[in-house]
């Protein structure tokens, strides 16, 4: 297992979180990850990651929160790093 599947990974599920939770009962917190993901996004997963269905199920498990606190979107996180400390070096992000 590599970093970049790891940021893959959990890149592209961060970005289905609405399919995710549209395959939820109507009664689950949307604030709440599921425990498990539908059949359609394990097997998205599993091939773009390039990881087994078993794979995907336990990455899920362990990445879970993470994932549903948008704590792997890094765009804007990354743009106040710069802003913050890249300035005063003369870097930015674009």
């Amino acid at each position: 297992l590599t970093l970049e599947t790891i940021f893959t990974f959990a890149s592209l599920a961060t970005s289905l979180k609405d399919d995710i939770i549209l395959t939820q009962p109507a009664t689950h917190d949307i604030d709440e990850p599921p425990l498990f993901l539908p059949p359609s996004i394990v097997t998205f997963l599993s091939g773009a990651c390039l990881l087994s269905l078993e794979s995907v199920r336990m990455y899920w498990g362990a990445l879970k929160n993470g994932i549903w606190a948008d704590c792997f979107t890094i765009s804007n996180k990354i743009k106040d790093l710069f802003d913050t400390h890249g300035h005063p070096y003369g870097f930015s992000m674009f």
